[in-house]
């Protein structure tokens, strides 16, 4: 309806919305756009992001309000806030490839990234991924572009998607999913550790498995294109459409 809303916790259980037509107190507040190109704003947040596309919930968890946000994952995408403008191109597709991989495999496959929430991500880059909502999108067309380059793509092993780890910086070498996480190192042979010279010399940042932005960024400035990057850092794998992948 486009009327302002303040919402805050009933009981320690509940939200509960007062707008100027009343007040409604429920487990579970869903907001849905009667348009779907319209944006929402939460003008209570302290802290950007604070608008969004798609439909928002309202719900109490673990004693604390929390926004949901429900949207096609290509649009997902688009308010990721991974790699901004000042990145190469050719760097920003890989990402948006990777990226679309580590969230699909976590809403398709049956291990969940927070089992027992009633959400499958997190804007938190300690803990999933980092969102920017429509305020990213605005601040940096090129990485929407990017996403719409590579619409629908992901990494594929034998036809289902991986889960695309990828991070900062290392010291020159990445390291094996095997030692980091005890994986097992032939079923995830393309996550072993290569060599990463673009990233020579830098301080270690993040876990080291995967891609890392320092190379990608290294192979791009010298003319690599996203899938050349992409088979680099995974090797074996496959850029596929995901309605091409086994069910």
């Amino acid at each position: 309806t486009g009327k302002p809303a303040h919402f805050q916790i009933f009981e320690g259980r509940a939200c509960k919305v007062v707008t100027a037509d009343g007040e409604f107190t429920a487990e579970v507040i869903r907001f849905t756009p009667m348009d779907a190109a319209s944006v929402t704003t939460i003008t209570t947040m302290t802290e950007k992001p604070n608008r969004f596309r798609g439909t928002l919930e309202c719900r109490v968890v673990g004693g604390n309000l929390t926004w949901i946000n429900e949207l096609p994952l290509e649009e997902y995408l688009a308010g990721l806030a991974e790699e901004p403008d000042s990145e190469p191109w050719e760097k920003q597709r890989a990402f948006a490839v990777a990226a679309r991989s580590y969230a699909l495999y976590y809403v398709t496959s049956p291990q969940r990234k927070f089992p027992g929430m009633p959400y499958d991500g997190s804007d938190s880059p300690r803990e999933f991924q980092a969102y920017g909502g429509v305020a990213f999108e605005e601040k940096n067309p090129r990485w929407v572009e990017a996403v719409r380059s590579t619409k629908g793509l992901v990494l594929a092993w034998l036809r289902k998607v991986i889960k695309a780890p990828y991070f900062s910086s290392d010291d020159g070498r990445t390291r094996s999913a095997a030692d980091v996480w005890g994986w097992d190192a032939e079923l995830f042979s393309y996550l072993n550790a290569k060599d990463d010279p673009w990233c020579a010399g830098m301080m270690v940042s993040g876990h080291g498995v995967g891609m890392s932005g320092c190379g990608a960024e290294g192979q791009a400035n010298e003319g690599r294109t996203a899938e050349e990057i992409l088979h680099y850092y995974y090797p074996g794998t496959r850029i596929l459409p995901m309605e091409s992948l086994e069910k």
